[in-house]
């Protein structure tokens, strides 16, 4: 699930802390590729000084451990990358591609379902305890971390996923970070092809969202931790 999704599988009115847990494994990732993944341990660790930002992050993985199974999800990447082939994108792995097409164009539905969640996703994010996240999860460069995910804040990149053009764009420079691309003429094939790939996710976004919304829902209803 990408960062829309995440926030949306919280519920109503999220607290900024619990929006940023969420997002936290993939700013962390995406600031330091390096660095591992932020799962049930890094949350426990977070704990005792910014529950929130724990509960946060075990909600991102309940999510994204339900997401990756359902077989929606698999028919979807199937779907897509059957759709993708005939488009000879021969420097963009199928599957990748696939996987990260579904997650954009998921956040865009949800768009379009709430046009208030991106606005109510940055407003959380804007009030959310950065510093202190970066503290916990980047302690040996926490300035770079903060500064970085100001720019994400202030970039709003999340909307572009609403156009056809603006989704290329996003897609590339994904693939560009894993020495993929689509190249000019691989990117104008794709825009062709988003609208019926749009409609397809469209019409199957609640079979990719409910089930990780209430595994998202139940884990958040328990006392962290056993306390």
């Amino acid at each position: 699930m990408n960062y829309l999704a995440h926030a949306w599988t919280l519920g109503a009115d999220p607290s900024p802390a619990l929006v940023l847990g969420a997002a936290l494994p993939d700013l962390a990732s995406v600031f330091d590729r390096r660095a591992p993944r932020l799962g049930k341990e890094s949350a426990a660790l977070l704990a005792a000084s910014a529950p929130e930002l724990a509960r946060g992050v075990l909600a991102h993985q309940a999510a994204d451990a339900c997401f990756h199974a359902l077989p929606a999800f698999k028919e979807e990447c199937a779907a897509l990358r059957a759709a993708l082939a005939p488009l000879a994108l021969e420097n963009a792995r199928g599957f990748f591609l696939a996987h990260l097409l579904v997650e954009v164009l998921l956040d865009a539905a949800l768009l379009e379902r709430d046009e208030g969640l991106a606005r109510r996703f940055y407003a959380a994010m804007e009030a959310a305890p950065v510093a202190l996240a970066a503290r916990l999860v980047a302690e040996e460069d926490a300035a770079s971390f903060e500064r970085w995910v100001e720019r994400f804040r202030r970039a709003r990149f999340l909307l572009d996923y609403t156009t056809d053009e603006g989704a290329v764009f996003r897609v590339e420079q994904v693939l560009n970070r894993a020495r993929q691309t689509l190249g000019a003429e691989g990117g104008a094939r794709l825009r062709g092809a988003l609208p019926a790939l749009r409609a397809r996710i469209r019409n199957g976004a609640a079979a990719l969202t409910e089930d990780p919304r209430a595994a998202v829902l139940d884990v958040l209803s328990r006392r962290p931790y056993g306390e």
